[in-house]
Formats: structure tokens, C-alpha cells, sequence
């Protein structure tokens, strides 16, 4: 710590003081608590600042005492060194001196003798004379010791009993000769293996083309089953759209039938009914129908009724009414199941064409208004005109409201198709994606050495029509084991399986940051280090924060977290420490490891 982050850390101790004194006036008491625990933190640090100030002055004190003794120790050796030096350099020129001296007298010594055998000096002599010397010696030393060695081989030689060895190489030879022979035997014996072995793999090979051919085959037949599959839901989707039109259809006619007998009860009509009609026969026969047919022969026979206009469907094809509306149409099959048809012409009644059915329907109207004006010359009621334009008015105000209810209905019915398909897809999107990663994710976590293709999981719809309404089944199969019910594995095969389907979960829309608190309480060192290598490999796509006690999980961590208990302001306090500073140099960048985040409160939190 220095001057300037002293005078900071007093600037930012100031500003909180301040900061807490203004607090104190609006904020809770909470507010003014944790303000005062991060005063009383920063009052901790000052004073662990201030004691730091200090030791750190007593230490430069110190050290500027040892160089100034250092640098006055260091000037008292310069200046011996460089008396040395020039005593040295003195002595040198003494030495030199002796040195020429004792050679110009042996030059004044030895000049005759130079003169004889044409040498400039002495000491030219002796540098080749000695020379000569040491080389003859050398040559000398080496022929000596040649003798020896050639001495010693002889005695050797002459000492050596030749017919031992001789003996030993002889039966050496015959142990060689059957390893021979036994050797052409088993590479005989492995020979036959090989042909036998070829043989198995040629049918081994064929067998496998066989098992590919019929492979290829149920492919075809998958591939053929799927297009009638889809060919087949196209077909339905037709169905289903010619029910749709024919249940629109049927629900015209019922709005016309009601229509009808409506006009009926308001114009006060009897119409003609059968005799000893029961009225249950609507319950148990919905799907009789009343046609363009021939009349009935007896009146208490239901079958024969027809009627050129009306007619209902084999089946009872439910447009799904309302309680209301269904009590209606019961009591409009009702009385139009009880109208005696037989009075008709049976020309009216065998009537099909729709023009037939136009001219027989204008000829009754012609016969109504005929009526009617004979009505109107008589004396009728002056109210009942009255009465029937109000009676009419309702009917139309109560047709126009069930044509606005049923057109809200279908509207209704679509727009639920709609949301129901769409919220189909999307559900089989998000189940499509989760099981595929949850495969790739368990293998992942479950391959080793020893099982390197790891274990299996999937997952399984109850209801395939409509999974949301279902329920989800997750299946798990380690590695080496049987199928089992997921109650029946150990507590590290469900966690592993756990962390695999989230996992899976998390990567169809990834949050930025994942929160692991003590996943590893069940899993071995193994297992936690196979979760640690995958959170690495995903480090770049969330960040994740582990809560752990495990040391494998602070080794790869980026940082640490750890949450302790403050002693002098009674409350929690946070340590933090980097651990990317700590990283290899590059060239040992092969060696290390990724991290992650994590923490526990009295335990280091890890981050990644």
C-alpha cells in the first residue's frame, strides 16, 4: 500500500461514512445494518492499512541502513582492489625484467653452440629436442605395451582346451537342430489354424453380408412404413375435414328443422303425429332416417317415414352443442319423429330433384297465402297479427343469435385446433431436442477407458397424441448393466443421470449462467471429474457457478469464493481469490486444466 491508495481508501471510507449518515434519515433499519457492516469492513482494512503503512516504512528504514553499510563496504573494497591492481602490475614488470635478462645470458651462454647447428636461440633447441623426445617415448610406451598384450594372448592360447568347447558346440548344435524341428511343426500347426481361421472369417464375411442385405431390407420396410404412416395421416386429416363439412351440414339441416317447427308453435299449426307415437324412441334410435322414402305402411312402424326434404346420417356425428342447444334438437327429434307423413301425395314424397322439391314447396305457400286471405275475410283476432309479428320478431332475434353463437363456436373450435396443434409442435421441438442431447450428454459422462461408448438414456411419452397432457418417462442404463427401474440405482447413477437430463434441458434455450449446489454429494472422484471435464468443454457457452466441497472442483476452477464469519462486525464476509493468475506459461499450457465457479458458505465458491 502506498501514499495514493491510503488516500483513497480514506476518500472512499469518508464517502460511505457519509453515505450511511444520510441513509440513516430514509433507509430501514436492514439498510443501516449492512452499511454499517461494510463500514465497520472498511474500518478493518484502514487499520489493517495503517499497520501495514507502518511495517512497511520500518522495513524501508532497515533496508536503507544495509546499503549504506553496503555501499561504504563496497568503496573500501574498490579501493583495495585497485591497490592490488597496481602492486600486481608492478610485479609483472619486475618478472618480465628477470625473465629477458635470464635469456639474453643464455643466449651470450649457448651462441657458439646455436652458430654450429644454425639456430637462433637455446631455447629453440630445446623446444624441438624435447619434442623429438616425448614422441619417441610415446611410440616407445606404445610398442611395450603391445608386447605385453601379444604375451599375454599367446600364454592364453597355448593354456586353452579346445576339445570342451567343442563338445558344448556340437550339443548346441543338435538342441538347435529339434527347436528347429519343433518349430516346423508348430508353424505347421499355426498354418492349419490360419486356413481355419480364414475359413471362419470368410463365413464370418458372408454372414455379415447376409445380416447387411437384411438390414437394408427392414430399412425398406421402415421406409415403406412411414410413407403409408404418412399417406395414412393425410388420408385422416381428408376424414377429418369431410366429418367437419358433413357436421356443418347436419347442423344446417337442424337449424332449418327447428326453424320449421318454431314457425309451427308460433303460427299455431297442428301438425298430423302418429298414433300410439312412443315418446322414448329418440333415445334409442338417434340414427334412423327420414328421407325422400315411400310412406308408411302401418302408423305405429317408425322405419318407413320419410320426408323430401329431411334426413339425418347413419351415425350420430356430434358437433359437440351446448346443453342448451342439445336439449333443443332432443325435443326437435322429438316431434319430428312423431309428424305422420302418409297424407302426402306420394309424388311429393318420392320427390328428389330439387326443383320437384321448389314446386312442391311453392304450392303449399300458394295454399297458405290462399288460406290466410280467407282469414282475413272473416273476422279475425286484430291482436293475433300483432302477437305474430312479435313472436316473429323474437324468433329471428333468437335465430340471429344462435347464428352469431354458432359462428363464435367454430371460430372458437378453429382458433382452439390452432393453439392445440401449435402447442403440439412446439412441445415435440423441445422433446425432440432434450432426447437427443440427453443421449450424446450420457455418454458423455458415462464413457471411460473401459466402457468407451458409455451408457444409454432416453425418453418416453405416455400419451403420443397429446404429451402434454402425459407424463414423461426417463429411463437410464449404465454402462455393463441391465435395464432397470430408475428407483433401483445407487445414489451416484441417479445423480450422473439427473445431471444428464439437465443438462439437456438447459441446452435447448441456454441460460447465461448455471447454479450447481452440491451436485457431487453422491458421486466418487471418477465421476466428479468426468461432471468437471464436461463443465470445462461447456465453459465457453454459460458461465457456472458450483457450490462444492470436493478439491477436485477448486483445482479447475477459474476462482474461488468463500463465505467466513466476521468476527469484529458479527456477520458473514467474503474471500475472493483469482486463480487465473496462477496459470502454466504457455509451454505448459498442455498440462493444465479449465476451470469452473462454485461456493459454499464456510467453503469456496468456484467460478468458471
Amino acid at each position: 500500500w502506498d501514499a495514493q491508495d491510503e488516500r483513497a481508501a480514506r476518500e472512499s471510507f469518508e464517502a460511505l461514512e457519509a453515505e450511511a449518515k444520510e441513509l440513516g434519515r430514509t433507509r430501514t433499519k436492514q439498510a443501516l445494518a449492512d452499511k454499517s457492516t461494510a463500514l465497520n469492513q472498511l474500518r478493518s482494512r484502514l487499520t489493517t492499512t495503517e499497520q501495514a503503512v507502518v511495517f512497511c516504512k520500518e522495513r524501508v528504514k532497515e533496508f536503507t541502513v544495509q546499503l549504506q553499510a553496503a555501499e561504504k563496504a563496497a568503496s573500501q573494497v574498490q579501493t583495495a582492489q585497485a591497490a592490488l591492481a597496481r602492486r600486481a602490475a608492478t610485479r609483472e614488470t619486475e618478472i618480465a625484467k628477470v625473465v629477458s635478462d635470464m635469456e639474453a645470458v643464455e643466449d651470450e651462454v649457448f651462441e657458439p653452440f646455436c652458430k654450429a647447428l644454425g639456430l637462433r636461440n637455446i631455447r629453440e633447441y630445446e623446444e624441438r629436442e624435447l619434442k623429438a623426445m616425448r614422441e619417441w617415448e610415446e611410440k616407445l610406451s606404445s610398442l611395450s605395451d603391445h608386447i605385453d598384450k601379444l604375451r599375454a594372448q599367446l600364454d592364453y592360447e597355448e593354456g586353452r582346451d579346445f576339445e570342451e568347447p567343442l563338445k558344448k558346440a556340437i550339443e548346441r548344435v543338435k538342441a538347435l537342430k529339434a527347436e528347429i524341428k519343433i518349430g516346423e511343426e508348430r508353424l505347421a500347426s499355426l498354418q492349419e489354424k490360419e486356413e481355419g481361421l480364414k475359413e471362419s472369417m470368410e463365413e464370418a464375411e458372408a454372414a455379415l453380408a447376409t445380416a447387411k442385405s437384411a438390414y437394408e431390407e427392414k430399412q425398406k420396410q421402415v421406409r415403406a412404413l412411414t410413407k403409408n404412416r404418412i399417406s395414412l395421416a393425410a388420408a385422416r386429416t381428408e376424414v377429418s375435414s369431410k366429418i367437419t363439412h358433413e357436421e356443418s351440414a347436419l347442423e344446417r339441416i337442424r337449424a332449418r328443422v327447428h326453424e320449421i317447427l318454431q314457425k309451427a308453435r308460433v303460427d299455431e299449426v297442428e301438425l298430423p303425429t302418429l298414433e300410439g307415437a312412443n315418446e322414448d324412441e329418440d333415445e334409442d334410435e338417434d340414427g334412423s332416417e327420414i328421407g325422400s322414402e315411400e310412406g308408411s305402411a302401418s302408423k305405429g312402424k317408425r322405419g318407413s317415414r320419410g320426408s323430401s326434404s329431411l334426413s339425418s346420417s347413419g351415425e350420430d356425428v356430434s358437433t359437440h352443442p351446448s346443453q342448451s342447444q342439445a336439449t333443443k334438437i332432443k325435443k326437435d327429434k322429438k316431434e319430428l319423429f312423431q309428424i305422420d307423413f302418409s297424407s302426402l301425395p306420394k309424388k311429393e314424397k318420392a320427390a328428389k330433384a330439387r326443383e320437384d322439391q321448389e314446386a312442391a314447396r311453392k304450392r303449399y305457400h300458394d295454399r297458405i297465402a290462399e288460406l290466410q286471405g280467407e282469414v282475413e275475410r272473416m273476422q279475425p283476432n286484430m291482436r293475433a297479427l300483432e302477437k305474430y309479428e312479435e313472436m316473429g320478431r323474437r324468433v329471428k332475434e333468437a335465430g340471429e343469435e344462435y347464428e352469431a353463437a354458432k359462428k363464435a363456436a367454430q371460430e372458437a373450435n378453429a382458433r382452439y385446433s390452432s393453439l392445440r396443434q401449435e402447442r403440439h409442435e412446439k412441445f415435440m421441438d423441445c422433446f425432440g431436442h432434450v432426447s437427443d442431447a440427453l443421449t450424446v450428454i450420457y455418454k458423455d459422462l458415462t464413457k471411460s477407458s473401459k466402457h468407451p461408448l458409455g451408457g444409454q438414456a432416453y425418453l418416453s411419452l405416455d400419451d403420443s397424441d397429446e404429451p402434454y397432457l402425459g407424463g414423461v418417462a426417463y429411463n437410464a442404463m449404465p454402462p455393463m448393466k441391465r435395464f432397470r427401474d430408475m428407483e433401483q440405482l445407487s445414489g451416484g447413477e441417479k445423480t450422473v443421470a439427473a445431471l444428464a437430463l439437465l443438462f439437456a434441458i438447459h441446452s435447448y434455450r441456454p441460460a447465461p449462467f448455471f447454479v450447481l449446489d452440491e451436485v457431487d454429494a453422491a458421486l466418487d472422484n471418477v465421476n466428479v471429474r468426468k461432471v468437471c471435464h464436461y463443465i470445462k468443454q461447456r465453459s465457453g457457452e454459460f458461465q457456472c457457478l458450483v457450490i462444492s466441497l470436493k478439491d477436485i472442483f477448486y483445482e479447475n476452477a477459474n476462482a474461488l469464493v468463500g463465505v467466513c464469519r466476521d468476527k469484529a462486525s458479527n456477520g458473514s464476509r467474503t474471500l475472493t481469490l483469482d486463480l487465473d493468475q496462477f496459470d502454466l506459461p504457455p509451454e505448459d499450457e498442455g498440462e493444465g486444466e479449465d476451470g469452473m465457479q462454485g461456493g459454499y458458505e464456510n467453503e469456496p465458491v468456484m467460478e468458471n
